[in-house]
């Protein structure tokens, strides 16, 4: 009997509609959509160059779409067209990278989603990329349309404009806009840019992003509440530095009106220290403020950072924590296992006098009596942040939870929820979690020959289920076990069949609820099926 032990390769987290579209043929979206269009969800699509939705079209994105972008491929929405992109947690909409090979992708360049809205910006024209001139607008609460439950992996935005570098863009987007649950992962520019305009966006996932998990620029007024930015991957940096959030008024005139205010609320940074990364040069700030920027930060953990959990880079930015201005707040805020909590640019600034206090710290801890920041918490504590959210994602389903030791203190008015975007309820469980080695979409179906038994035994296994079948032919097996009733696949995988006969295959089933698991193994022309009971 030939006996196999099967290693997890794409599994936990990674949530996957029960009918997934064929992988060919592949439809390619290309031009101006100047009309209405559905996009389907039994369709694979790819973007091919500059696709603009305009003349007041919507482009309705049904939950379960999976969009692939290559080099050179932007879609983008412009301020006199709509999306409407709403997925489920179940089955949400995906905007990759196509896999350049099984289980393996790579970011693309000049390739993204840029969503140009009608709200103010402060830099009017503003160039942007398909050979695109933006006027800024004055509708703040214009509404965009809908992105909910929408996935963007190993998109790098822009090569040739530098506020454009971002895997999702918004430009002028307006309050109006339906911003939710979007994940944002493995970009090597930016995750999120925030371009002017006045979105909301509620809860946020941003992953190993190579420069900052969250860029703002041009008088962005945005509110940004239960977003959590993570640095897991170590090599995972930019020799420009990486962030957990950037902020300014605008580069090229740092006094251009309107003038920037980013809220951020509930929201969690953690930095590559967290998950027990080597300290590296790349890996700089969790939160910088540069070119006049304003903030108020509220409610949010900030952690392990290799350079400061917060620092302000520029006199305008100092001059902003006085009494006469108070356009950067920090309250209720904790800050650990940071190189330094928080720190300013004594090179290009002079607090004294200018800022909000004698010293930096008079601000930030308070001590200054009528601009001091209210109840922040600094030093070691115990977030007890549940440690599988710094596992391999690929191999154990994160669970971004809190536990009951945490030391973080409370948010403002409460004495129950702790702050920060992570609670005992987890807020994330949506996301896929190994983008790299997700399957989105089904090859042809094969014309088997022959539909086998597969047996199972001990069937309830224990930690480990073993598979038994007999084959005539040498070659290599597909394995793949799926949820009953949600079709998430659990567990899949192949294997090298190199002598005819009895054939004998052990799973880890380890973790798994109780129910029944469809099983199956496709060699050739052969299928074998079976089920795995969990008691």
């Amino acid at each position: 009997m030939k006996s196999f032990l099967m290693g997890i390769l794409c599994l936990p987290g990674s949530l996957l509609a029960i009918a997934q579209p064929p992988c060919s043929p592949v439809v390619t979206l290309s031009g101006n959509i100047t009309a209405n269009r559905i996009l389907d969800k039994d369709t694979l699509y790819e973007i091919s160059g500059c696709v603009q939705v305009m003349n007041n079209a919507v482009l309705t994105i049904e939950d379960g779409t999976v969009i692939q972008f290559v080099n050179n491929s932007i879609l983008m929405i412009l301020s006199d067209g709509q999306i409407n992109a709403v997925g489920t947690p179940m089955s949400p909409i995906i905007m990759t990278a196509a896999a350049t090979a099984p289980g393996f992708r790579a970011p693309v360049t000049n390739a993204g989603l840029i969503i140009v809205g009608q709200a103010e910006i402060n830099e009017s024209p503003l160039a942007l990329t398909c050979s695109y001139n933006h006027s800024t607008g004055s509708a703040n609460n214009h509404n965009s349309g809908s992105l909910e439950y929408v996935q963007f992996h190993y998109l790098n935005g822009s090569s040739a404009i530098n506020y454009l570098a971002n895997a999702l863009s918004l430009v002028g987007v307006g309050s109006g806009t339906t911003l939710e649950h979007i994940q944002i992962t493995h970009s090597e520019a930016n995750g999120l840019g925030i371009i002017g305009g006045h979105p909301v966006v509620q809860n946020l996932y941003v992953q190993d992003v190579a420069q900052s998990g969250i860029y703002t620029s041009f008088g962005a007024v945005a509110s940004l509440t239960e977003v959590l930015t993570m640095h897991k991957d170590c090599d995972w940096t930019s020799v420009s530095g990486s962030y957990g959030l950037w902020l300014e008024n605008n580069p090229n005139t740092p006094t251009a009106t309107p003038l920037s205010m980013v809220t951020v609320d509930q929201s969690s940074f953690l930095g590559p220290l967290y998950c027990g990364c080597s300290p590296d040069v790349d890996f700089r700030d969790g939160i910088y403020l540069t070119n006049n920027a304003g903030l108020d930060l509220k409610n949010s953990l900030v952690a392990g950072y290799n350079g400061a959990g917060l620092y302000i880079e520029d006199q305008l930015s100092v001059n902003n924590t006085s009494t006469a201005i108070q356009r950067v707040k920090v309250n209720y805020t904790s800050f650990t296992d940071n190189a330094i909590d928080y720190d300013y640019n004594p090179g290009a600034a002079t607090w004294l006098g200018n800022g909000c206090g004698s010293t930096i710290d008079d601000w930030i801890d308070g001590s200054a009596i009528t601009c001091g920041q209210a109840d922040n918490q600094f030093s070691s504590f115990a977030t007890d942040y549940n440690t599988s959210i710094c596992s391999d994602f690929c191999g154990q389903n994160p669970a971004f939870t809190l536990g009951n030791s945490s030391e973080i203190d409370f948010i403002e008015g409460s004495v129950t929820v702790r702050r920060g975007a992570i609670q005992p309820a987890d807020n994330f469980s949506y996301i896929t979690a190994c983008p790299a080695e997700a399957v989105y979409c089904q090859s042809a179906p094969i014309m088997h020959k022959a539909i086998s038994a597969l047996q199972v035994y001990p069937n309830p296994p224990g930690d480990i289920a073993r598979l038994s079948f007999e084959t005539e032919k040498t070659g290599t097996a597909q394995i793949m076990v799926r949820e009953l009733v949600t079709g998430r696949v659990l567990y899949q995988g192949s294997i090298s069949i190199k002598e005819k006969g009895q054939q004998s295959v052990s799973i880890p089933v380890s973790g798994w609820k109780e129910g029944l698991y469809p099983v199956q193994i496709n060699a050739g022309q052969t299928l074998w099926q079976g089920k795995i009971s969990i008691r």
